[in-house]
């Protein structure tokens, strides 16, 4: 099978990867007069009534659908570094680490109720503990001196106007 321009090409490499997959298969060429269903599919979205439109989504991709996108590799990590957790207040972070880890809850009944009740909605990526958002990104849970240093950097430079508290927030979470 011949791919003439470079994209089809992509699709043929690609293709033939899948393919190692099977056990058998066979590749046919179909002549275009006699593949209309596939001419019609191809020029669907071109001329399709606005009715039609309304019932089968189509989405215009800005790239080919072969091209890779880099993404990071998330890798959970069995043990977190405790040097950050100094304060007293910051203890829950601790006790919600070591739960999600290896299980273990605090002595204190009221405090391995509230880790048990929490864990849920957390988790822990590169020894950093998170807070799941609802519909939203991750968010990264600071330690007492973390937060202190954020919000300070929030506040010095250009972005030192005085914000409202959502604008204030939004930019802490950018």
């Amino acid at each position: 099978m011949e791919a003439r321009e470079g994209r089809m090409a992509q699709y043929k490499n690609l293709v033939l990867a899948v393919l190692k997959g099977f056990e058998e298969f066979k590749i046919a060429q179909i002549p275009r007069a006699e593949n209309a269903d596939a001419d019609l599919l191809s020029k669907l979205t071109q001329y399709a009534p606005e009715h039609v439109s309304k019932l089968a989504r189509v989405e215009i991709l800005d790239r080919a659908s072969i091209e890779k996108l880099e993404v990071a590799a998330i890798a959970t990590v069995s043990q977190f570094d405790r040097s950050n957790l100094v304060r007293a207040d910051d203890h829950w972070m601790c006790d919600l680490m070591e739960y999600l880890t290896d299980g273990s809850l605090p002595e204190q009944d009221d405090r391995a109720r509230k880790v048990k009740l929490r864990a849920p909605r957390f988790q822990i990526l590169d020894g950093k503990l998170y807070k799941r958002a609802f519909g939203g990104p991750l968010l990264r849970c600071l330690t007492n001196r973390e937060a202190e240093r954020v919000i300070a950097e929030v506040h010095e430079g250009v972005c030192a106007a005085h914000q409202m508290s959502r604008t204030f927030s939004q930019r802490i979470i950018l």
